[in-house]
């Protein structure tokens, strides 16, 4: 079994956070400790824009924790302001949509992709 590989950056040229997630998602915990990394990450540089890239996490391997996401949204201390994107596998857009619809009912700016310039050029970054 491949566990999953998360990094977490943040650019202050662009003033964006950048996540990844590789793998299979090895729990709902694992979960739940990169969402807490990315808020501190955020939080520590005052910052207001997430792009993160899941194209190489298939949702199969965590399609039943996708509809809980956005309860652990609300849970962490991301502000609801924070514009973030989502780059998502082609196969899995369809439910991510679904996550998304749910999001934005709940006051998050948030949007999925399938391409990482799109998301870029939504979250206002330069390169």
């Amino acid at each position: 079994m491949y566990l999953m590989e998360c990094s977490i950056r943040y650019d202050p040229e662009q003033d964006c956070v950048f996540g990844s997630v590789k793998g299979e998602v090895a729990s709902w915990s694992a979960i739940e400790s990169f969402a807490a990394e990315v808020s501190k990450t955020l939080s520590s540089h005052s910052c207001n824009r997430l792009l993160n890239d899941l194209r190489q996490a298939p949702l199969k391997m965590w399609a039943i924790g996708l509809y809980n996401i956005s309860d652990l949204i609300e849970r962490t201390d991301i502000p609801q302001a924070c514009k973030r994107a989502l780059v998502v596998p082609s196969d899995d857009i369809e439910d991510y949509r679904f996550f998304e619809a749910s999001a934005i009912n709940r006051g998050f700016d948030i949007k999925v992709f399938q391409d990482m310039r799109s998301a870029r050029c939504w979250l206002g970054l330069t390169s």
